[in-house]
C-alpha cells in the first residue's frame, strides 16, 4: 500500500504531460506560483495485492488426504491466484470557456481556469454518474482577463479497481512430470475503466466521462502447461 501526494506548479515541459491541460503552459509566465497544485500524475492511494492459494484438498492435504490416485486426479491439485489493484483517480482541472486564453494569440497556449461558486461543495449536491461526475453548478466563468479562482488539478478522476484472478488444476504424471490446466481472468469482475472526462466549463457534456479506456473488459484465457 502507498499512500502520496505530490505538488508542483508544471509537471512536465509543454507537450509532454498527460493528464486534462496537463500539456498546457503556465497561466501567466510571470506568476507560475497560479499553477501551484497537485501534480498531473498524483496518486493519493494505491494498494496492489497478489495471492496464491492451494486448495487444502486431496492426497497429503488436510482434508480427504487418504484418497485414492483416481480421486485425487479430481478432487486435488487445485490452486487459486490472484493480483488485486485499487487505486485513487489522477486529478484534472476545470477550464474556463475561453477560445484560447486571456491573450487570444497565435502564441498563446494556457487554459483559463473557471470560478468557484460560493457555498457549492463539487463533490456534494448530486448524484455522482457517469453523466455527472462532480457538481457542474459549482463551477462559472470568469469576467474577461480575470484568471479563474479554482487551482489547478482542483478534482480528481475515477479510480483504478481491477481484479486479475487465476483457477489452475495440477495433476501428477510423475514424480518428475505434472501436467497444468489453468483458466485466467483479467478484470474478473468487469469493471468499467474509465478514460476521458470533459473538464470545459461550458461544453457539451460538461463533466461527464466521454469514454472508457479501450479493450479493458473481462478477458478469458484458458491454458495448458507441462512441466518436466
Amino acid at each position: 500500500y502507498t499512500w502520496s501526494k505530490s505538488l508542483d506548479d508544471k509537471s512536465a515541459a509543454a507537450g509532454i504531460g498527460a493528464s486534462g491541460g496537463g500539456f498546457q503552459g503556465f497561466m501567466d509566465n510571470h506568476r507560475p506560483e497560479l499553477d501551484y497544485g497537485l501534480s498531473d500524475f498524483d496518486v493519493k492511494s494505491h494498494f496492489v495485492s497478489n495471492f496464491v492459494y492451494e486448495l487444502p484438498v486431496g492426497r497429503g492435504k488436510r482434508y480427504l488426504s487418504n484418497a485414492n490416485r483416481a480421486a485425487d486426479a479430481v478432487i486435488g491439485g487445485w490452486q487459486l491466484g490472484g493480483i488485486v489493484t485499487l487505486q485513487k483517480g489522477f486529478p484534472f482541472s476545470i477550464n474556463a470557456n475561453d477560445a484560447n486564453c486571456l491573450l487570444d494569440t497565435p502564441f498563446c497556449s494556457a487554459l483559463n481556469r473557471a470560478n468557484l461558486v460560493s457555498g457549492q461543495n463539487p463533490n456534494s449536491g448530486f448524484t455522482r454518474s457517469t453523466a455527472e461526475w462532480f457538481n457542474t453548478a459549482a463551477f462559472v466563468q470568469p469576467g474577461p482577463g480575470i484568471y479563474g479562482t479554482t487551482p489547478r488539478n482542483y478534482l480528481r478522476g475515477p479510480g483504478f479497481n481491477n481484479w486479475d484472478m487465476s483457477l489452475a488444476k495440477s495433476v501428477a504424471l510423475t514424480e518428475r512430470m505434472h501436467f497444468q490446466l489453468r483458466l485466467d481472468a483479467f478484470n474478473t469482475l468487469n469493471h468499467p475503466h474509465f478514460n476521458t472526462l470533459n473538464s470545459a466549463l461550458g461544453t457539451k457534456g460538461f463533466g461527464a466521462i466521454t469514454s472508457a479506456v479501450p479493450n479493458s473488459g473481462r478477458i478469458l484465457q484458458l491454458g495448458a502447461k507441462f512441466q518436466f
